[in-house]
């Protein structure tokens, strides 16, 4: 629903959310064990490992500008960003991301998901 966090709303409807599935494309594809831990923990408001830091800012960067399913988070950035460094740093590649979107040009179609995916999927993660 609204104001629903992402992750709520995926186990909601699907019994697993994308964290938990990439983890679990990942181990399956044999992706080392912290590649794994980072595709699983992306979401959390304080990582421990540092790639997962990144990744969560990166994030909720792009959810500041718009980008994303997800509403910006700006208490979750306060967390991830307490100085704005990592905003300063990424900012012109975010603007070089705004000039791409708007960019004259065909626009794929968000992918849908199939009953059989989704079917796979939770077998997949024990659902």
């Amino acid at each position: 629903g609204r104001g629903q966090r992402l992750a709520e709303a995926e186990e909601a409807l699907l019994g697993f959310t994308h964290a938990e599935l990439g983890a679990t494309v990942a181990e399956r594809w044999s992706y080392p064990h912290s590649l794994r831990h980072t595709i699983r923990d992306h979401e959390q408001n304080a990582p421990v490992a540092p790639v997962t830091a990144a990744v969560r800012l990166a994030d909720l960067l792009t959810r500041e500008r718009g980008m994303g399913v997800e509403p910006p988070d700006p208490d979750a950035l306060a967390i991830a960003d307490p100085v704005g460094a990592g905003a300063a740093r990424a900012e012109p590649l975010l603007d070089a991301l705004d000039r791409l979107e708007s960019a004259p040009g065909d626009v794929p179609a968000a992918p849908s998901i199939s009953d059989a995916a989704l079917r796979t999927a939770r077998a997949a993660l024990g659902g």
